[in-house]
């Protein structure tokens, strides 16, 4: 049995860099399920779907999109894309494995996905532009193209300069601070969000931060900054989360 999961590379270190795909490998690398990495460049993930027969993620009449991360389950032979279908399909096609939905937080997990969006949007103009930057040349024109048309602005225009940029900086860190309390305003003791459990939430949120690390450098001024917002609960998340962030 071997899974294998399709994801966009970077000429990063890690090679993986997308947050969507990280909820899904992070899952992998918890649950011991064997797996593999295909890398599929921005512009070619319609056909490679199309040719492996997984549907698109939006099929509406005005628009189709394909997007990763995708699966093939060779024990199956089944295909599909979207983190949580992806998930859905792994809790249930292998129960033996450890759950990342513990204690029945299948909808309190699942909110927390959509939740936090809005709590960290503000800060997703300041990575756009460091993801052009990290990404394999074959993937570059179709990112800049993509992401303009989206934002309405050059990719160099994207990120916000001056007071707006401080007032942005700010929203970012009392939206960070909202996740935060969820985390630290509960008995159990542990870094995750369920104390010393790792779940899914967990991956979705560990992915978002290395989204960020990766667009903006792991040593770059803004990420060293994020690490020590509310008392460094940021750092001390993202370093537990290390455990899982292997790839194969």
């Amino acid at each position: 049995m071997t899974i294998t999961l399709y994801d966009i590379p970077s000429a990063h270190p890690l090679g993986a860099w997308s947050p969507n795909t990280w909820k899904i490998r992070y899952a992998l690398n918890y649950k011991n399920i064997p797996y593999k990495t295909e890398w599929v460049e921005y512009p070619n993930i319609e056909a490679r779907c199309k040719e492996l027969g997984i549907r698109p993620t939006i099929d509406r009449p005005d628009r189709t999109l394909y997007t990763l991360p995708a699966i093939h389950d060779s024990t199956t032979n089944i295909y599909m894309a979207d983190s949580v279908p992806i998930i859905e399909y792994l809790e249930k096609q292998y129960p033996d494995k450890p759950t990342v939905f513990p204690n029945d937080t299948w909808g309190l997990q699942l909110f927390f996905d959509d939740a936090m969006n809005n709590h960290v949007e503000p800060i997703w103009p300041f990575i756009v532009a460091g993801v052009f930057y990290i990404l394999n040349p074959a993937s570059q024109e179709y990112y800049r193209r993509t992401r303009e048309k989206l934002f309405k602005k050059t990719l160099e225009e994207i990120e916000p300069k001056g007071n707006e940029a401080v007032d942005a900086w700010a929203k970012s860190k009392a939206g960070f601070s909202k996740i935060a309390e969820r985390y630290t305003k509960r008995q159990a003791q542990g870094p995750f969000l369920m104390g010393d459990t790792v779940s899914w939430a967990d991956f979705v949120l560990g992915g978002e931060l290395l989204w960020y690390c990766c667009a903006l450098g792991e040593n770059s001024e803004k990420w060293q900054e994020i690490r020590t917002w509310d008392g460094g609960f940021w750092g001390t998340f993202f370093d537990a989360m290390k455990k899982y962030e292997e790839v194969k």
